[in-house]
Parts: structure tokens; C-alpha cells; sequence
């Protein structure tokens, strides 16, 4: 009786060999070519960039970051390149974009562009300080020639986190040139590492002269790398995952460590360059942790799940791709390090055609987002939430809790028998409150709720979860 009626209020998709359902929705619709986004710890503001045009055109007058809060209602055009001489042909254009470590103090917003100028072009990462919803003070942090190319390999993402405080991390393709990656005089086919100023670390691990235009290039973190379209900073312990494109054989998916050769051009994945067959026996150079074999899905968007909304996602590493809209759930071994992958599945189709580029968790709701971005005039963010009814039989047997007074109009209690945290959902699978401090006891405000059927999720330290309905009047 409640699988049905969970069928009827729900439209889910089952995720393959896991125990779990959750609800697609569509948070924030009609985007032109967008590439990333990242989320407000603060109030779950969506900073959305747009790369300005396709492949083909490089009219870049569409240029900019487009700002959304946590329901996706459009607020503000927050950073335009209209009047700058940007350059957004083939795979350039406004790209990556993180939030300062320290956002909730000093409201820095970093974004990657290429900016183009004289019939030449360079990689900038400029800083932006959100104020009322616009981003004011441009400042230039970076910015890295690249002399006209093609638009190949030149994208790239930036990430911040509180595991480096101070510091981004940028990543850059080797401009179609394989040489690149090798060379530790020149920043491309590279994961770079520079302080929020645009200094340099002098731990860096190619530091030598704190001049990268003479000797090493120091800003390098790590190199062999052909074309890495994200990465992510994990929330646990500050690894750090990268997703990377292959040339025709394998694409990749690499743990990040300080002074690591990725392999590029003498490999790709664990073999020889375009072989499926032959070992890289080159010794020095690092193995990826999972691949993708030909046909290649062009991996994208990387995040290690760390939230509470889908607790048997927690440590996993998801992972999209550009080809066929697919999400998949790396299962990751050798915890507390997380340093390998035993397994891998297919998680989700999201949009049958492809074009997934940005996988997110948000840090408000726990909830997974992910873009169908790139060359599609009509981009989407989807929100995968589990929903309140879509629980795991084993883990709610042994878990209770009473919810009272049930109906309720001003608050409700939640008393178990063990430390829980909670969530309230709506019946769209959105959360509308919620405590994650485990506790025996909460008092949950529905001041501001809709009066509606709503169902409140409790879960244990073991991770095991509970649901019951809430009624509001």
C-alpha cells in the first residue's frame, strides 16, 4: 500500500544496484551555454556562468554570471563581460567559478574566462565581491597568455576550500599542444595552486624562484595533464578529484596529489597513448583511479558526497558526463583516505541526450545538483533529492521517533530514542527545514510553512533513517 501511493505522489528514478529512489526536479531552467555553478553556503544562491555563445561564434555580448536563489528564481544578472574584450569561441569563454573559502566574511566570488585582446588571448581568474546580488570591485588575479588557439583545451575550472585556506586551485588543458603537459616551465596541461591575491605558495612543489616565467613555472601543483574539465575538493579530508578528458581511448578520473605526473602525452589512462592493451610501464607517472573505455563519455562534473540527504551516496564520489547525460556512483575504498575506487555504477541517465557538465552538492540542503550545460541553448540545473517516503526497509525497522502534536500548526517536536538529525520535505521532495545537530529532542518552526502534507526524515549516526507524514494547518 505505501509503495503505491509512493508511485502515485512521486515521479523517481531507481538508482542502478542501490537500495534508495530520489526525485529529479528542475531548479533553474532557460540557461544560454552555461558551464558551472556554485552554491551560497549562505542562503543556497545558484552563481550560474555563461560561456556567452556555441562552439562556432564567437559573438561573446552573452558573456556572464547569472544569479538565482535557493528556488531558482531568477534575482540579478551578477558579473557581465559585455564590455570587455572576452573571447568565447569553441570551448572558451566565462567558465569556472568558486566561492572564497572565507565567503561568508568577505563575499569573494572568483570566475576562469578567456580574454581576448590585439588578436590575441590569455586566461584570466578575476575577483568579484557580492553585494546586494551584483559583483562589484573586479580584480585581476590571474591572467596567463595563451597566443590565439583554436578555443581547444583551453577551459578550465577554479576551486576553493577551507581545507586551503587562502588558496585556489586552477586547473587548464594543454592548449592541443601535447608537449605542454611535460613542460614544468609552462602552466598549461597543469593544476596550479596560487594564494587569493594572486601571489604564489612557496610550498608550492615546483617553486624555485617565485618567478614563473623563468626556471619552473611555481604556481604548477601537478602536470601530465591533457585536458581536465573539473575537479573537486573533497569536504572530509581535502582530496583532491579530477575528471579528464582522453584523446580517443580513456578518459580519467585522478586523485590530485602535490608534485604528481598525470602521464600526458606518454599515456592515457593506465596505458600507452591510444592503446587498450599495452601497460604504461613508464615508471614516475600516476595511474588514474577509475576510466572510461572508447566509445568516450567525456567525463565532466566531479563531487564527493559528503551530505545527509541520500545517506548511501555519503563518502562516494559522483561523477557526470558531457556525451550521454550519465551520473555515475563511484564507491570509494581505503577509508578515512578514500584513495581508491572499488566500484562504479551508473547512478542516473539525466537527459538521455547529454550534456551534464556541473555535478554539485549544495551546502544547505545536502541535496545533489547538476547541470545540462556547454553548447545547449536551453540549459537546465536539476535537484536530485531523496524524498521523505523513499526509505530503506532494513535501516527503518530499527529506528523510531514520535512526531507531535501531529497535525501541527506553529511547531512541531520530534523526540527519539537516539541522538537524530532531521529534515522536513514537501511532497516535490524539497526540503522546507531542518536540524542536522543529532539530538533526542527538536522543536521545528512551521511559522513559515504552507499549511500541506509533509513528511519528516530523522537519521541516526549509523546513517539508518526513519520517515513519518507531518500534517501542517
Amino acid at each position: 500500500m505505501t509503495k503505491n501511493l509512493c508511485l502515485f505522489l512521486f515521479s523517481f528514478f531507481l538508482l542502478t544496484g542501490k537500495a534508495q529512489i530520489f526525485s529529479q526536479s528542475t531548479v533553474v531552467a532557460n540557461l544560454t551555454y552555461p558551464v558551472a555553478f556554485t552554491i551560497s553556503p549562505v542562503d543556497g544562491r545558484f552563481f550560474v556562468t555563461l560561456k556567452g555563445h556555441d562552439a562556432s561564434i564567437s559573438n561573446c555580448d552573452s558573456s556572464k554570471i547569472k544569479l538565482f536563489d535557493a528556488q531558482g528564481n531568477f534575482l540579478n544578472t551578477f558579473f557581465s563581460l559585455s564590455g570587455d574584450s572576452n573571447f568565447c569561441y569553441g570551448e572558451t569563454g566565462i567558465l569556472g567559478i568558486c566561492l572564497d573559502d572565507d565567503f561568508t566574511t568577505n563575499h569573494y566570488v572568483y570566475f576562469y574566462y578567456n580574454h581576448g585582446y590585439a588578436g590575441d588571448t590569455a586566461i584570466r581568474i578575476i575577483r568579484l565581491t557580492d553585494f546586494n546580488n551584483v559583483g562589484i570591485n573586479p580584480t585581476i588575479i590571474l591572467d596567463i597568455p595563451t597566443s590565439f588557439t583554436s578555443g581547444i583545451h583551453v577551459g578550465g575550472n577554479v576551486r576553493c576550500s577551507s581545507f586551503f585556506p587562502g588558496k585556489i586551485f586552477v586547473g587548464i588543458g594543454e592548449l592541443n599542444n601535447t608537449a605542454n603537459a611535460q613542460d614544468l616551465s609552462k602552466p598549461y596541461g597543469k593544476i596550479l595552486r596560487i594564494n587569493t591575491n594572486g601571489t604564489i605558495p612557496t610550498d608550492n612543489p615546483f617553486y624555485d624562484d617565485g618567478n614563473p616565467l623563468t626556471g619552473n613555472d611555481d604556481r604548477i601543483w601537478t602536470y601530465g595533464h591533457r585536458n581536465p574539465f573539473d575537479f573537486c575538493i573533497s569536504k572530509l579530508n581535502g582530496n583532491i578529484y579530477s575528471s579528464e578528458n582522453g584523446w580517443n581511448t580513456w578518459d580519467e578520473l585522478n586523485l590530485i596529489v602535490a608534485g604528481k605526473n598525470y602521464g600526458w602525452p606518454v599515456c592515457e589512462g593506465a596505458y600507452q597513448w591510444s592503446s587498450n592493451s599495452i601497460p604504461c610501464a613508464t615508471t614516475g607517472l600516476t595511474d588514474p583511479l577509475s576510466m572510461w573505455q572508447a566509445p568516450l563519455p567525456a567525463i565532466t562534473g566531479v563531487e564527493f558526497y559528503t551530505g545527509t540527504n541520500m545517506p548511501t551516496l555519503t563518502n562516494h564520489l559522483l561523477v557526470a558526463d558531457n556525451d550521454y547525460g550519465n551520473l555515475y556512483d563511484c564507491t570509494m575504498g581505503n577509508a578515512p583516505f578514500y584513495d581508491t575506487v572499488i566500484q562504479r555504477t551508473l547512478l542516473a541517465d539525466l537527459t538521455t541526450l547529454g550534456g551534464l557538465t556541473t555535478v554539485m552538492q549544495s551546502p544547505v540542503d545536502s541535496c545533489i545538483y547538476a547541470m545540462n550545460g556547454g553548447f545547449v541553448p536551453n540549459g537546465k540545473i536539476y535537484r536530485l533529492c531523496a524524498p521523505a517516503i523513499g526509505f530503506n526497509e532494513n535501516n527503518f525497522s530499527d529506528l523510531s521517533f514520535e512526531v507531535f502534536p501531529n497535525p501541527a500548526k506553529e511547531i512541531v517536536k520530534i523526540i527519539s530514542e537516539v541522538p537524530v538529525s532531521i529534515s522536513v520535505y514537501d511532497l516535490s521532495g524539497r526540503i522546507v527545514q531542518s536540524d542536522l545537530n543529532k539530538n533526542n529532542n527538536h522543536t521545528i518552526n512551521l511559522s513559515e510553512i504552507k499549511s500541506g502534507i509533509y513528511f519528516v526524515k530523522v537519521v541516526n549516526e549509523q546513517r539508518n533513517y526513519a520517515v513519518k507524514k507531518l500534517i501542517v494547518e
